[in-house]
């Protein structure tokens, strides 16, 4: 998943993501669960709400981790 860029789906593509929409990202997550539920916990914490709205974000921000939790390089979570 890492590898086909799967961990990006609601970042921008400036920085690596997909920049998919909430309709897109309901289309890709109902295709991870038509062949296996496993991809969903794995995909999910990268695109959630903490990543929708990266305007709340500083560009120092941006530059620095929304790159590598698109890549896959990291994981994120947000409460």
């Amino acid at each position: 998943m890492r590898e086909m860029g799967f961990f990006g789906l609601s970042i921008p593509e400036e920085y690596g993501g997909m920049g998919l929409g909430t309709l897109g990202e309901c289309v890709m997550n109902e295709e991870f669960g038509k062949t296996n539920v496993c991809f969903r916990p794995v995909s999910g914490p990268t695109t959630e709400s903490g990543l929708r709205d990266p305007d709340r974000w500083t560009p120092e921000q941006k530059e620095k981790y929304l790159p590598r939790i698109a890549s896959g390089e990291w994981t994120a979570a947000f409460a």
